[in-house]
């Protein structure tokens, strides 16, 4: 099959005439393409410095552009592309440390909040400790309490009671021990 004939009936209106080989497209386009950096050169360089911009395109224009004038507009644009890195590797890195700092902050807070929250518990902790302690005081003071209280009513009612001879005439096992009838 031809490619004319392929192109022809799949396209129709297309002139069906010689295709331009790779080579030939690439040499008609590599002018264009010469033509337009220069002009993002010329735009460039009048943003830097005017004066600069001017003599340089009017040798461009003229055709006559020295070896001199062509190195020095090489350095001008990598001075610029530098100095255009630099501040987007600038940007880039303020954007970084902005967000470590922010994740630093983050994290700084939650372990504020945490400690925080282990101081609450260690002084709910204490407190606790501290009411259970108290609690204990209290009911001991208050057996105590109640200890004097049956002591002195036991001893109270004691006197009160009437005594018996019975009582009064069997010594209690203490008195056995200290008193002692004399012997002949």
């Amino acid at each position: 099959m031809d490619v004319a004939a392929t192109v022809s009936e799949r396209y129709p209106g297309l002139d069906p005439g010689p295709l331009p080989t790779l080579s030939e497209s690439v040499e008609a386009d590599l002018h264009h393409l010469e033509t337009e950096r220069l002009k993002r050169d010329l735009a460039a360089m009048v943003a830097m410095d005017a004066t600069i911009a001017r003599s340089i395109a009017s040798n461009m224009m003229t055709g006559v552009a020295s070896a001199e004038t062509t190195a020095g507009a090489i350095k001008l644009q990598s001075w610029w592309r530098q100095r255009v890195a630099q501040a987007k590797l600038a940007t880039l890195m303020l954007e970084k440390f902005e967000a470590d700092e922010a994740r630093q902050r983050l994290r700084e807070q939650r372990l504020v909040e945490d400690t925080l929250q282990l101081l609450d518990r260690l002084a709910l902790q204490n407190h606790l400790a501290n009411e259970a302690y108290l609690t204990k005081c209290r009911r001991n003071h208050q057996n105590r309490v109640a200890y004097s209280i049956q002591c002195l009513y036991r001893r109270h009612s004691a006197k009160k009671r009437p005594t018996t001879a019975a009582t009064t005439i069997l010594p209690s096992s203490y008195d056995a021990t200290l008193f002692r009838p004399e012997s002949s």
